[in-house]
């Protein structure tokens, strides 16, 4: 059995600039054809969260990117690392998409937090950035500390937020605001200063990590 609504998205966008067909190589596997004659392969992983165990199940049909449904999942560091290593794309239907416009698919990774990591990456007092899960990042710094920081995809973050992602991940030292838009509420940075972690954006995070 198939995945129905990836076949109604994919014939939405047969016909323009990016896709020419698709057909599935077996239940959980998709075959697309851009029209530019470029091809991939994907496989799509249906749970809520994605262990590295639900990768090793999808190398046998070779996939470029592993897409997880719902759009909401989480993954496991391990799975996330798996891939990575393995040089195989991953993340939710929103990378499945950009892969089908034309980005790479063995390179791709999450959408939402891909630029939070890069960034994080890009400052000079960070020596690497791994992911304890999709939403939870392991901050090492050269100083030799080592920071976890949540990422919340919230438009208007709030005491709620802080205090779903502290049940969701345990602690952390950081709740990072990945939304650009939207704002921070008071709320919030009360919750944070009880759970004793501070509330990052992009605006504030380059100079917190330098300063570690």
């Amino acid at each position: 059995m198939t995945i129905p609504f990836i076949d109604k998205i994919l014939s939405d966008r047969v016909g323009r600039p990016s896709i020419n067909s698709s057909h599935w190589k077996d239940s959980s596997t998709i075959v697309v054809d851009r029209n530019d004659g470029t091809q991939f392969t994907t496989s799509f992983i249906r749970k809520a969260f994605v262990a590295v165990e639900d990768v090793l199940a999808c190398m046998p049909s070779s996939p470029d990117l592993i897409s997880s449904v719902p759009k909401d999942a989480v993954w496991d560091g391990a799975a996330i690392s798996y891939c990575e290593e393995a040089g195989v794309g991953w993340g939710s239907i929103g990378s499945f998409l950009d892969v089908c416009h034309g980005q790479d698919a063995r390179t791709k990774s999450d959408k939402y937090t891909f630029f939070a990591r890069r960034l994080m990456r890009q400052i000079r007092t960070v020596r690497s950035v791994s992911y304890v899960n999709s939403l939870l990042f392991q901050v090492s710094l050269h100083s030799g500390a080592s920071l976890r920081v949540a990422v919340i995809n919230s438009y208007d973050l709030s005491s709620d937020d802080v205090r779903t992602a502290w049940d969701m991940h345990g602690s952390f030292d950081a709740a990072y605001k990945n939304n650009p838009n939207g704002s921070i509420t008071s709320d919030a940075h009360d919750a944070a200063r009880d759970l004793g972690v501070i509330i990052l954006d992009k605006s504030t995070v380059t100079d917190f990590l330098r300063a570690r």
